[in-house]
């Protein structure tokens, strides 16, 4: 499965890349939850940074999920479910 994934990835990356150089993200909240495990530390560091970079151009929020890996909503469901229930509230206020 992780295989499957990481070729995906690494499939996509050239397009995210041109998307992200060629148009802005839409204006809709955004909230990236970060694993604290599960990569080297130099390589979690810099990947949590790129994602709280991404919170930060659309005005999102980032949240760190502590002792997870790449599996938060298996790990930490009630984190996930409350993240969920969280953006949908916001959406729902007027």
């Amino acid at each position: 499965m992780l295989r499957d994934e990481n070729r995906l990835g690494t499939t996509a990356i050239p397009y995210i890349r041109h998307i992200r150089a060629t148009s802005a993200l839409p204006e809709v909240p955004i909230v990236v939850l970060s694993a604290t495990k599960g990569l080297p530390k130099g390589m979690r560091g810099r990947w949590t940074k790129l994602q709280a970079s991404l919170t930060e151009t659309a005005a999102g929020q980032h949240l760190i999920a502590q002792d997870t890996g790449h599996a938060i909503h298996q790990e930490r469901p009630e984190q996930g479910t409350t993240t969920v229930i969280d953006v949908v509230e916001q959406i729902r206020q007027p």
